[in-house]
């Protein structure tokens, strides 16, 4: 029933690149960024903690479809674990797209352990609207075709290894950091987003023609 109700509204794209915290699908439909926290002060240990996620609000009820990363009593339980003193962490989510099979946004962890500085990284997630979160496996074949218009698209010389490439330039490839965006001409383009590994905020954005690759995204979005 949700999903008739907000198949005219479809798909939606964010106009900025920081993305929304809520898409109005439908008078009757909409999608919204939700926030779990905690703080928590006692047994050594200070821990001041957010998570976001996705929410589907209608007529209805309310379905929640995703978090970012654990709840507050998982995520406690680890801080402790892990013998930290003190733990501040937020981790929020913005939307960037979506259509009638999946919802694409922007994550954002700032972190900072025992008073060190903030670590930060920035990164894409895409799930199913069943909430089923996807990887590049789900969505192309990772073959030499894949790696070849990848290499190509951000000048990776013959011969270097396209890891160690990125790597020296401080990124990474996260198969888990993309967006599927409706191109002009009526296809898709798969948007990599490649996080930093050097604790700054940063994505080394490369969009590759979906129709270019071997692809499971028919499969896997049906």
């Amino acid at each position: 029933m949700i999903l008739l109700a907000i198949a005219s509204a479809l798909p939606f794209l964010a106009r900025t690149p920081g993305g929304v915290e809520r898409v109005d699908l439908s008078p009757f439909v909409r999608l919204e960024v939700i926030t779990a926290d905690t703080l928590f002060t006692g047994t050594g240990l200070t821990f001041d903690y957010s998570v976001q996620g996705l929410r589907m609000v209608s007529d209805y009820g309310a379905d929640t479809l995703c978090w970012v990363a654990d709840g507050p009593a998982a995520a406690l339980a680890s801080a402790m674990a892990s013998g930290a003193s003190s733990v501040v962490e937020r981790r929020t989510l913005a939307v960037l797209a979506c259509t009638e099979s999946y919802v694409g946004g922007v994550i954002a962890v700032n972190s900072s352990r025992d008073a060190r500085s903030i670590s930060r990284y920035r990164a894409y997630r895409t799930w199913l609207l069943s909430g089923v979160p996807l990887d590049l496996d789900a969505v192309v074949q990772r073959d030499s075709l894949f790696e070849c218009t990848l290499r190509t698209a951000i000048g990776v010389p013959m011969g270097r290894d396209l890891d160690s490439w990125l790597w020296r330039r401080g990124y990474w490839l996260d198969p888990q950091s993309f967006l599927l965006l409706p191109s002009s001409e009526g296809g898709m383009i798969l948007e990599l987003g490649l996080p930093s590994w050097q604790g700054i905020d940063s994505l080394l954005v490369v969009d590759l023609d979906l129709g270019d690759l071997h692809t499971a995204a028919a499969a896997m979005l049906d």
